[in-house]
């Protein structure tokens, strides 16, 4: 058995293997040491960890990353509009007498789980990160800059207050993920810090489990004429195909779907088809998420097509 260039790749006159291999040696290597680094943590997780999980999980699902609210008065009322974009797309909102008058305007308020009163009271702390529209109806939270909270809170209680002003407009942005911490003690620092680190640990599993599953290696056999899909980590066989069917190689590179807000440079997907001579597509090979290169992903589409004495593959461009 021969090798070619690609580690992924290897062929002989009767056969040529592909293995698509994913990135597990870093996986493991980040547990390790993860678990190293949250030992040193000593919290209680059984009580502190699903508490502050739970509860920043709730704030971050719900709220609005970026936003703008306008806020107009009338002789009959105050009436804004909220538009702004959550973890789950565009926000907009209705603030008026029929969806609920704004009638309050506040920062959000933590509670420190392991830091309490002698009596047994928690203590709370006021993040710098959050402020909060609180309607007739409900609680609106909004991430903006720590510099600029106090300013958005006094600009818009002194709208509320003072009835000669007609409009006010406030618009806030998320700075960073991890914005909260700068509001917490110490002590829910380190809950919040460990929460992140298991987390990050169950993920790591999670991913590397799921890899272990995926995994495929793709055998093309002149002996047997037969393309073969085994399950890399325990040599199943998932299904077959007749090389006499495969006719046609198309290289497919599309864009890896991303926040349109981001404005970061978007590492490209690719997929190698397989078709048969009625254009009916066989199999599609997938290389999201592997450690397999761009150079190596055309490798072995050139392979395909050697070994199977095809014409060229034929390349497909999404991603632009």
């Amino acid at each position: 058995m021969s090798s070619a260039s690609s580690k992924n790749i290897s062929y002989s006159a009767q056969k040529l293997i592909i293995h698509i291999s994913y990135p597990t040696g870093y996986i493991l290597a980040a547990i390790v040491f993860l678990l190293v680094t949250d030992a040193s943590c000593g919290i209680n997780l059984a009580i502190n960890l699903p508490i502050s999980f739970i509860d920043e999980s709730r704030l971050i699902a719900k709220s609005l990353n970026s936003s703008k609210l306008i806020c107009n008065r009338t002789t009959d009322e105050v009436s804004c509009s909220l538009t702004g974009t959550s973890l789950f797309g565009n926000v907009e909102k209705a603030i008026n007498s029929k969806y609920g008058r704004l009638i309050k305007v506040d920062r959000k308020s933590t509670s420190i789980i392991s830091d309490r009163e002698p009596n047994g009271v928690s203590r709370y702390v006021v993040r710098d990160d959050l402020l909060v529209l609180i309607t007739e109806k409900e609680e609106i939270t909004i991430y903006t800059s720590p510099d600029l909270l106090s300013l958005q809170q006094e600009k818009l209680r002194s709208f509320l207050e003072d009835k000669t002003q007609s409009e006010v407009v406030i618009q806030t942005k998320k700075l960073s993920d991890f914005s909260f911490l700068s509001s917490f003690s110490h002590s829910h620092y380190i809950i919040i810090t460990t929460t992140f680190i298991y987390t990050l640990i169950f993920l790591c599993l999670a991913i590397l489990i799921g890899y272990k599953l995926n995994a495929k290696t793709y055998i093309f056999d002149n002996e047997s004429a037969k393309l073969s899909i085994l399950r890399t980590y325990n040599r199943d066989l998932l299904f077959e195909i007749s090389l006499q069917r495969i006719k046609e190689i198309y290289l497919e590179k599309e864009k890896e779907i991303t926040n349109k807000d981001l404005q970061i440079d978007v590492k490209p997907v690719y997929k190698i088809h397989i078709y048969d001579e009625m254009h009916s597509l066989l199999l599609s090979i997938y290389f999201e998420g592997s450690e397999i290169s761009a150079d190596e992903v055309h490798e072995i589409a050139n392979s395909i097509c050697s070994f199977l004495g095809l014409e060229s593959y034929k390349t497909i461009d999404n991603s632009q």
